[in-house]
């Protein structure tokens, strides 16, 4: 008889637990985890080239022949861009770390 009552509460807490889902098993990885990750890849790689095309903007300055100003707000976009591009980064990291 003890051994019944044991099986139909282990029974009623697997349904419990399908229902709730605070005490069901969660999966390991989940669409936030795969989000934050290409967050933290597309900032990181965007922000680098943002940062190359900033620094090298007019260099050397006898004749540029990587990255030459087109027009005069360029440099401030680029350093602009460069900050949003890793706030997304750290952005990333801080939901994988909060997921995790």
């Amino acid at each position: 008889h003890l051994l019944l009552q044991q099986q139909q509460q282990q029974q009623q807490q697997r349904q419990r637990s399908q229902l709730d889902p605070g005490t069901a098993i969660r999966p390991v990885s989940n669409k936030w985890h795969c989000k934050a990750v290409i967050g933290i890849f597309e900032g990181l790689g965007c922000a680098g080239i943002c940062l190359y095309a900033f620094w090298t903007m007019n260099y050397p300055v006898d004749g540029p022949f990587i990255t030459v100003s087109k027009w005069h707000g360029e440099r401030r976009f680029l350093g602009v861009a460069c900050w949003i591009l890793c706030v997304s980064s750290g952005m990333g990291v801080l939901e994988l770390d909060h997921c995790v």
